[in-house]
């Protein structure tokens, strides 16, 4: 597959923000260029969040190929366990099985855009820095 050594992938992330049907939204980032050894993807995706309680992001890396797009890892996490600053993001196997030295590096922050009251975890900037390998 995409994640034999020393094969030349064309690696981009896709976001996946999953639960109720207002919330669900997928972006990705743009095709890394070939043989990087850690690709910077430097883009920034905003969703809006309606029930965190019921969301979770999903994050996905695939090879960019011309006939379908290999799955090299992915990783999924709660909306409300997202803790804001810079974080690894660890990626796992199509089993789930954790991927050796493979992560994202992301920055997230939270911010609550509908304002007064307690401060609510309604909006998510998630910015991608960067694939560590």
């Amino acid at each position: 597959g995409s994640g034999a050594k020393g094969e030349v992938i064309d690696p981009y992330v896709v976001l996946e923000l999953h639960g109720v049907p207002a919330d669900c939204a997928e972006q990705r980032t743009r095709t890394a260029a070939q043989n990087q050894d850690d690709p910077l993807f430097d883009e920034t995706f905003e969703f809006q969040v309606n029930m965190p309680e019921l969301a979770l992001l999903r994050f996905v890396v695939l090879d960019d190929d011309y006939i379908g797009d290999d799955f090299i890892g992915q990783y999924s996490v709660a909306f409300e366990c997202l803790q804001p600053g810079y974080r690894n993001v660890p990626l796992l196997g199509m089993a789930g099985d954790p991927l050796p030295h493979t992560s994202l590096f992301v920055h997230v922050a939270i911010t609550n855009r509908r304002g007064g009251g307690k401060a609510q975890r309604r909006g998510l900037s998630v910015r991608r820095v960067g694939r560590r390998g």
